[in-house]
């Protein structure tokens, strides 16, 4: 996202806010784009007005949970999905990105991640037995006092969700501001049985930093990464890494961002377990019908058939 001074801002706040607000119309456009601020069609909302339009979507429960399946590579079962967040068409943000970003900038990220978690495991109660539901939060949601491994089993527990089959996603945008507090935190819950993901590794150096302060079950390749593999690729080398690290760990990988059959194919030759992604299953209603064929198994079939491989796979 791009502004410039003086041919579009004329301070240092303004410049950043125009940079900002056109960094989330470009990842609207596919998370890959470049775009420039343009004053003719972009609205920046002032601290205030965003501030009592988040507090209205968590307090209205203005929020949509959708679901993306996690396909395993190899059997072609559904290992799990993950619990993703939509705001609703009743309120002033048109995607999960601009509130998230109004929510960070007004202090009520923390309030937000957990209406979100709250949301997500309410949605997914109905969830087979034998998968597990993904959620993300922010570290800056851990580090905050509002958070604790109570307030989190608390919303299981509303739910009748078993702790043993949550996995919280977290990334790492921003540097932790102190890691033993969530270390703590997370080791709290990983008591319960909650389990954790590094989500994003790859994208920069997200991950990297939390990779080295906390223990991960499972570890997230980010898109980026995903969507540039090839044999003999520098992020297949990195990709592989991952893999090695997961061995010595007892970590599961799971490839994000899958949209073509040549990533499932370089992938599963890497030796990734599994994988999501538009190629795999978009998000959408949460499928609970054990019989029922989601667009995951059937194209995961598909492609091993054309490439010769047994169809078999699990429900």
């Amino acid at each position: 996202g791009i502004s410039a001074i003086p041919d579009l801002a004329d301070a240092r706040s303004q410049l950043y806010s125009q940079a900002d607000a056109a960094l989330y119309a470009a990842k609207r456009g596919g998370r890959t784009d470049i775009h420039i601020f343009d004053p003719a069609v972009a609205v920046i909302q002032t601290d205030e007005t965003a501030s009592a339009a988040v507090a209205e979507v968590i307090a209205r429960a203005q929020l949509r949970a959708v679901y993306q399946p996690i396909v395993e590579l190899m059997g072609g079962a559904v290992l799990g999905v993950e619990g993703l967040i939509r705001p609703t068409g009743d309120t002033p943000f048109t995607d999960p990105a601009g509130l998230f970003a109004a929510a960070e900038a007004s202090g009520r990220l923390t309030a937000l991640d957990l209406a979100c978690v709250d949301t997500i495991v309410a949605g997914a109660a109905r969830l087979p037995a034998n998968q597990f539901l993904s959620v993300n939060l922010s570290p800056r949601t851990v580090e905050a006092g509002e958070f604790s491994a109570p307030a989190l089993l608390a919303i299981l527990a509303r739910h009748g969700f078993p702790p043993e089959r949550l996995v919280v996603e977290l990334t790492e945008h921003q540097p932790l501001l102190d890691p033993d507090r969530v270390r703590r935190k997370l080791e709290a819950c990983r008591t319960a049985g909650i389990r954790f993901a590094a989500d994003d590794i790859g994208a920069g150096n997200a991950g990297l930093r939390l990779l080295a302060e906390i223990r991960f079950d499972v570890l997230k390749v980010d898109l980026s990464l995903v969507q540039r593999s090839a044999p003999g690729a520098p992020s297949s080398a990195v990709v592989s890494s991952v893999i090695e690290l997961a061995a010595r760990t007892g970590a599961l990988v799971i490839a994000e961002g899958v949209e073509h059959p040549s990533e499932l194919a370089q992938l599963t030759a890497l030796g990734v377990r599994a994988a999501q992604g538009y190629y795999l299953g978009r998000p959408g209603p949460l499928i609970v019908d054990a019989d029922a064929r989601s667009d995951a198994l059937i194209t995961l079939r598909s492609w091993r058939q054309s490439i010769g491989l047994p169809t078999s796979a699990g429900s």
